[in-house]
């Protein structure tokens, strides 16, 4: 997980490039004048091509990962933490938490701040899973079925089971007691909800 910004753009210079719709988590480019082009030889010229190709057009592109990020005057910027900051009326100070554990769904309602510790108990399961269970596994040289969980990045022994379901209670106990999110271990599609 990349750590948070240690520092962040301007929030008015953002305001004047872009537009956030927070409700539904959309980000476009706002118009460009000629003083943004000023230390150009021809601004009019690059306002024009600009306002033609980009404003009022969707900022950035989808990330391998699934999040959406893009560019504002070099600076990178992921749009969960744009659309917070529309929001709040400043930068995040700790992470920014996607609840449905989708990483392009960007609506406020959808976000929220969260430490390392909050994000890891939203996690959705992991493709390489093959028990169908975060956190349970098949330990073939003892024939029993594995339970295990983190708390603080420290794993936690919960038992070995001679049934799946066992396992299975055993770390949903587990995640109860420790605060885990209802979505934690849940295969995730990248469809939004409208």
């Amino acid at each position: 997980m990349p750590e948070l910004r240690k520092t962040w753009p301007d929030i008015a210079h953002i305001h004047r490039r872009l537009d956030c719709n927070v409700v539904t988590g959309n980000i476009e480019h706002k118009p460009r004048t000629p003083e943004d082009f000023g230390h150009t030889s021809k601004p009019e010229a690059l306002a024009k091509t600009f306002n033609k190709k980009y404003a009022g057009n969707a900022w950035g592109q989808i990330s391998g990962k699934g999040h959406h990020s893009g560019l504002v005057d070099g600076a990178s910027l992921l749009a969960h933490h744009v659309v917070w900051m529309f929001a709040s009326g400043e930068w995040p100070k700790l992470d920014v938490n996607h609840i449905n554990g989708k990483p392009d769904d960007n609506r406020i309602s959808n976000l929220r701040l969260a430490t390392k510790e909050d994000i890891s108990r939203n996690l959705s399961m992991n493709v390489k899973n093959k028990s169908g269970v975060n956190g349970v596994y098949f330990d073939k040289s003892r024939s029993k079925w594995i339970a295990e969980i983190k708390q603080n990045n420290i794993k936690i022994w919960l038992g070995r089971f001679d049934h799946l379901i066992d396992a299975t209670d055993a770390r949903a106990a587990a995640e109860r007691e420790l605060g885990y999110h209802e979505n934690h271990g849940k295969r995730l599609s990248r469809a939004i909800p409208i």
